[in-house]
């Protein structure tokens, strides 16, 4: 599972390519990727581990429900349809948090 803060398709369009080269293993066959955008904002008091929602997907249905398996520090869980819609709720939140700033 990837987690981090990317654009939407990199880990399908960056990430896996490199896993899979580097292996010489096929995704979908001998691995599967994952995706959960790193929620956790350093210095941030009001939104720790505890009380954020965690957002999960991987490349099927399955894997999703795997990694969801793994995430069992926080007590809010999201699994998102794809791993392209997990990416993109990243970069909503940072555009929000943006907007938020330059209103400020």
């Amino acid at each position: 599972m990837l987690e981090s803060t990317v654009y939407p398709g990199v880990t399908k369009g960056i990430v896996k390519p490199i896993l899979e080269k580097s292996s010489g293993m096929k995704c979908g066959a001998d691995f599967k990727i994952g995706y959960s955008p790193e929620r956790i904002n350093p210095g941030d008091d009001a939104h720790r581990i505890g009380n954020i929602t965690k957002i999960v997907s991987g490349m099927d249905e399955e894997t999703t429900e795997v990694l969801s398996e793994y995430t069992i520090w926080s007590l809010l869980l999201f699994k998102t349809k794809d791993i392209q819609t997990a990416e993109a709720a990243k970069v909503m939140r940072i555009s929000r948090g943006s907007e938020h700033r330059i209103d400020e």
